[in-house]
């Protein structure tokens, strides 16, 4: 279990133009930044969550959860504290960069049109 959780684990993120890279102890798994609408930090987007799969802490919080506040969405996390939610017109992927307010703001440079903070019907 040690051993499958490890290969698992969150070790950073890498942002481009077109994608986010979730690095992973031998890979990592790339996410398409194609229709990304809005992002956001909150810290406490993900209180409350229930784990649907993946795992709940050993090393990293991986996989799918859901919450009332976010419905059901794929995490990426290591600290909390830098929550960043990523809504797209299908899914919600929340990550924790080390510096969460420049890791929204590059995404603001080179993302025409995304909009920058929740909207008006999340609670």
């Amino acid at each position: 279990m040690l051993a499958v959780a490890g290969f698992f684990t969150v070790r950073g993120y890498a942002l481009d133009d077109t994608q986010l890279s979730v690095r992973r102890l031998l890979t990592s798994t790339r996410i398409p930044l194609v229709g990304l609408r809005r992002a956001w930090i909150d810290p406490t987007v993900c209180k409350g969550s229930l784990r649907v799969m993946g795992n709940g802490g050993l090393f990293s919080f991986t996989g799918w959860f859901q919450n009332k506040r976010l419905g059901r969405y794929r995490l990426f996390a290591t600290d909390f504290r830098n929550a960043v939610v990523l809504k797209f017109p299908d899914r919600t992927i929340v990550v924790t960069p080390a510096e969460p307010h420049a890791f929204v703001e590059h995404l603001h440079h080179v993302i025409p049109g995304l909009q920058v903070g929740p909207d008006a019907g999340f609670a």
